[in-house]
């Protein structure tokens, strides 16, 4: 048998996703090429590792070797630990596969076969978020029929292994003895030892030889793997401090095969637990959905020291406190929850060993207290937030308007005239409406909409233009009616004024009219007078007085009597007094 190449250490457990940590991926480690002869058997060791997950976990692992020109879907493996998936027929029995539950891929060949020459693939399954060909290394094995050299004592391991306190780690290993027809009829027994102890006497810190006693301190917590197929590998649950040290393989098989690899020893460093605890998050977090988050400790394994988990952080102070003590955590995120830490701690049960992570929650909402902030002027960069819906603004100045949403996501924020139809075509597409220069065609609604994939909001402003009028502002909407009502009441007082004046001026005209006009025969009180001669009265004094110079002297001579007609133009005849009177003319007499 051609002596295998050591492989490297598996690495045990989980990869964090935070703190800088590169993240779990696939990743095989395997010799490329691997030579047996005909008929004889190989061991050919292998371990692996894949992005694995909380919930995958619930599934079970299960992995296989193909042809690698086979199709995985539908060919049969030529080895599988699923019991309930078909092997090819001609290495049925023959390819068998380690258990995967500790990353281990090794496979054992038995009777080789100048058939089983070629490459093959390795493939993992767990669930349905676990279906990979680790086709970036295949194996390349080489069955030869001619006859090789006896094999030796060799020891095939890492020799230096790290692991943290009460963690886990699996140690590939494979080894090789010469043995002879006489030595096979005996069981084959291994064991590890502590270097410096008698293997004679001393008890092995593991031992596949269920009748050989352990050290006690190990017991249970190092476990030695099945040597019939070669398979050296160590797995080491809670480590502890006192773990710490160099350690020796041994082999037995009846009373020819009794060795001790001295050549080649694992060295084991156990170091204090930095690990960070890995928390896994359903994302999107969704505001009033319910969500589970889980906590689990890389580099712990089944079988290894309980864990004991405790959550802490404002979105989960109100929850039972048995809840925060699984490592599954089920809450109802809120929108004042975004951005608060949650932290993860992991504690090692029957010691003070702790450790922790926070992380800070992002949690989705749909927008709320939507709000519209106002600037005016050249100082457009200080917005003022409105406390109503409505505003005045003078006509001519420049306004902007910036809406705010408080969400997460950030929504989506346009502006609409009036409200925002189903096709509507935005008057702005941003948080900011600029309106340079305010008139009479900007008045009315403005719609804030705020689109959000978890629901929409919007807010709605309305705008009034007011105008200088008379040294005082005036809405511009009431200017015109008011102009309009100013100069019809200006008009009717200037009709009133004119019917006034008219009536004046005709009533004037009126009198004017009703006395007679003066001429050279004409008084103008009496109207026209004809006589003989005539006389002129005294200005004030009474028709029946004459003037103290016509008066003569009436003694002894009759005085002589005179008769007038008096015609009055253009007046109405008075009604007469006495109804006797029916006479239109009438006589005075003048003296």
């Amino acid at each position: 048998m051609v002596p295998l190449l050591l492989l490297p250490l598996l690495w045990g457990g989980e990869w964090l996703r935070e703190g800088g940590q590169q993240p779990p991926r696939y990743e095989l480690r395997v010799q490329e090429s691997v030579t047996v002869q005909e008929g004889l058997c190989v061991h050919v060791p292998c371990s692996f590792s894949y992005p694995g997950s909380p919930w995958s976990s619930s599934s079970e692992l299960y992995t296989f070797w193909y042809r690698d020109w086979d199709n995985t879907d539908y060919a049969a493996p030529v080895a599988s630990s699923n019991r309930n998936k078909t092997v090819k027929r001609e290495t049925r029995g023959r390819f068998l596969l380690a258990d995967p539950k500790t990353n281990n891929c090794s496979l054992q060949i038995r009777d080789a076969r100048r058939s089983d020459s070629g490459r093959y693939v390795f493939r993992v399954e767990r669930g349905d978020s676990v279906k990979y060909n680790y086709k970036e290394k295949m194996l390349d094995l080489q069955v030869t029929g001619t006859k090789q050299q006896q094999p030796d004592y060799e020891l095939r391991v890492q020799e230096s292994v790290t692991v943290q306190e009460g963690l886990c780690v699996h140690v590939p290993c494979s080894f090789s003895y010469p043995w002879s027809p006489w030595s096979s009829p005996s069981e084959l027994y291994t064991y590890w030892y502590r270097d410096g102890d008698n293997t004679n006497s001393a008890p092995p810190v593991a031992s596949s030889n269920r009748n050989k006693t352990v050290n006690s301190l190990t017991q249970g917590r190092f476990l030695l793997a099945d040597p019939t197929t070669n398979n050296c590998s160590l797995d080491i649950r809670d480590a502890r401090r006192s773990d710490t040290g160099r350690y020796v393989f041994r082999v037995e098989r009846g009373d020819s095969v009794r060795y001790n690899y001295i050549m080649k020893k694992l060295d084991l460093k156990v170091t204090a637990l930095t690990e960070k605890p890995h928390i896994r998050v359903r994302e999107p977090l969704e505001s009033g959905h319910p969500t589970q988050l889980a906590c689990s400790l890389p580099g712990a394994c089944e079988g290894g020291r309980p864990l004991t988990f405790s959550w802490a952080g404002a979105s989960v102070d109100s929850l039972d406190p048995q809840t925060l003590r699984s490592s599954v955590l089920t809450f109802t995120p809120r929108p004042r929850d975004h951005g608060t830490s949650l932290t993860c701690q992991v504690k090692l049960q029957g010691s003070w060993v702790a450790t922790q992570r926070t992380i800070r929650l992002n949690v989705s909402y749909a927008p709320r207290k939507l709000i519209i902030g106002v600037s005016f002027k050249n100082n457009t960069e200080v917005f003022k937030i409105l406390q109503t819906t409505s505003l005045h603004i003078l006509e001519g100045e420049a306004l902007r308007l910036r809406c705010e949403a408080d969400s997460n996501p950030p929504a989506e924020l346009s502006w609409f005239r009036g409200s925002p139809g189903l096709n509507a075509t935005p008057l702005s597409s941003t948080a900011i409406l600029e309106l340079p220069r305010v008139g009479p065609a900007q008045e009315g609604e403005f719609t804030c909409q705020a689109r959000h994939p978890l629901g929409s909001h919007s807010v709605s402003l309305s705008l009034s233009v007011v105008c200088e009028w008379g040294g005082k502002a005036v809405p511009q909407a009431g200017v015109v009616p008011a102009a309009l009502g100013g100069a019809g009441a200006m008009a009717l007082l200037s009709l009133c004024l004119c019917l006034i004046f008219f009536c004046i001026v005709k009533a004037r005209r009126r009198q004017a009219a009703g006395r007679p006009k003066v001429t050279n025969d004409e008084d103008p009180v009496m109207g026209t007078v004809t006589w003989g001669s005539q006389k002129n009265l005294p200005p004030d004094g009474p028709p029946d007085q004459a003037s103290p110079a016509e008066k003569g002297p009436l003694s002894g001579e009759q005085q002589e009597l005179y008769y007038a007609n008096l015609t009055f133009e253009g007046l109405k005849p008075r009604e007469p007094r006495d109804q006797e009177a029916t006479s239109t003319q009438e006589y005075a007499v003048v003296k």
